[in-house]
């Protein structure tokens, strides 16, 4: 609920500056921000980024409110630390602003305008979307490897982890649950539990063993036979 808070903040934001524009300046007009920096100018965009398919207003709304969804549905469902979420619900609220201009106006209202290179007027909204995409973009990367590591870290044989020192095998050919999860814990190992009722059995197959194996209960037997 918190990361919708954020995209609702940021429309809210996003809308208030929009309504200060259309009241204060005419179509077209100016008024000085950051002198030599930025200044406001009321632009009416039909168009997307730079004013591309401005012919298609009815298609980007579809666009914007299709990724609205996508972005709704990741948030709730996608398995990514707290800051990939903030910057989704930061990218939903840049969307979502620029989707109320498109289906309430048919067009966007644009206002910042950089002084010094030259680049498209831009919104709220669009300051969402670009930063905080480009940001989601890297986070999503550096911890999709970081995953990636972590796992293939955690993928251990369980030969080697309950292998002795001197690399003989015990007598012991079943674990318990509890003392399973005991010396995964101790290793720092994720694994899940196979057999029943809590127990992971162990064959002689699984270590090679023969019957040249056998304890020495099991020869005398066969030495009385």
């Amino acid at each position: 609920m918190l990361f919708f808070i954020i995209s609702i903040i940021i429309v809210i934001a996003d809308q208030a500056m929009k309504y200060f524009v259309t009241i204060k300046l005419a179509l077209g007009g100016q008024l000085p921000l950051i002198p030599g920096i930025i200044h406001l100018t009321y632009v009416r965009n039909t168009g997307a980024a730079h004013s591309i398919l401005t012919e298609y207003t009815w298609l980007l709304t579809i666009i914007s409110a299709l990724a609205s969804v996508i972005i709704i549905i990741l948030i709730i469902k996608m398995k990514i630390g707290t800051f990939g979420r903030v910057t989704l619900a930061c990218v939903l609220g840049g969307a979502v602003g620029n989707l109320i201009d498109r289906a309430a106006l048919g067009y966007v209202v644009d206002m910042f305008e950089v002084e010094f290179m030259n680049y498209a007027v831009f919104n709220v909204a669009d300051m969402f979307i670009s930063v905080c995409g480009v940001l989601f973009c890297i986070y999503y990367i550096v911890y999709s490897a970081k995953k990636d590591k972590t796992a293939k870290k955690k993928s251990v044989p369980l030969e080697e982890i309950f292998k002795p020192d001197d690399g003989e095998l015990t007598d012991t050919h079943v674990l318990t649950e509890y003392e399973l999860n005991r010396l995964l814990s101790e290793d720092g190992i994720e694994h899940d539990i196979g057999g029943e009722e809590g127990y992971l059995p162990f064959t002689d197959d699984d270590y090679g063993l023969t019957s040249d194996s056998a304890g020495p209960e099991e020869n005398d037997a066969h030495n009385d036979d």
